[in-house]
């Protein structure tokens, strides 16, 4: 059941999450380091929620679609590895930025320390929750490193404006998980109630602000920029 749920979750991890090169934030001082670090930190919010959205809701459709015995004991795995996609995803982006700077002592405290935290959530909840157990220790680490990395570069590149740059995240947050209680209630399928997460998303990501057209321009001018460069 873990294996089948955490091949799903590996490939799933695969995907570049719109990560920046490290050439782009060489210089940690050059002109829309910060814009960059909100755009890109949006963009992978967007996305790799929805899809953990997705997987939290239809987790076992999605596995069943893959596997025909088990489904009923992957699939709650599958769920909560899912929401490790959206912590992986945002440590590419937040740890590439920290790399590029050169602070690889921090990078590497860091890794020392999510590791045993990692192995005593294992020796503790593997016991008792099996699979589950494993699951969730992956998921509590990866949090916490990912929102320490996040809150190292916002210090480092400036790139956290308060409730400016909070309160869009966590609309569109609440708005999807509004979403996936009513469409887990209503159960319309995996393919009718996917298509209405994903719209959702993307309407929800403009009307609050998480998502700007103008910031995706100047994104996607700079890393065009920094291709020539």
């Amino acid at each position: 059941g873990f294996s089948g749920a955490y091949r799903v979750d590996l490939a799933s991890r695969a995907f570049n999450c719109f990560s920046p090169e490290p050439n782009e934030a060489s210089n940690p001082l050059s002109p829309g380091v910060a814009a960059l670090l909100e755009d890109k930190g949006g963009l992978v919010w967007v996305g790799t929620l929805a899809a953990a959205v997705i997987g939290w809701v239809f987790a076992h459709e999605i596995m069943a679609l893959r596997y025909s015995e088990h489904v009923a004991v992957s699939a709650p795995v599958f769920a909560v590895l899912m929401s490790c996609f959206v912590a992986v995803c945002t440590t590419y982006v937040f740890g590439t930025l920290l790399t590029a700077s050169g602070d690889l002592r921090t990078l590497n405290v860091l890794a020392a320390c999510g590791m045993v935290l990692n192995i005593a959530l294992n020796l503790l909840l593997i016991p008792k929750y099996q699979a589950l157990g494993a699951a969730w220790a992956s998921l509590i680490t990866q949090v916490l490193m990912a929102a320490a990395q996040a809150v190292l570069a916002a210090q480092r590149f400036g790139g956290w404006r308060g409730r400016s740059t909070t309160f869009g995240p966590v609309a569109y947050l609440m708005v999807l998980v509004i979403c996936g209680a009513l469409l887990h209630t209503w159960s319309p399928g995996l393919w009718a109630g996917g298509a209405v997460i994903l719209a959702t998303a993307s309407l929800a990501a403009f009307a609050t602000g998480t998502l700007r057209p103008a910031e995706l321009r100047e994104a996607m001018a700079f890393r065009a920029g920094a291709g020539k460069a």
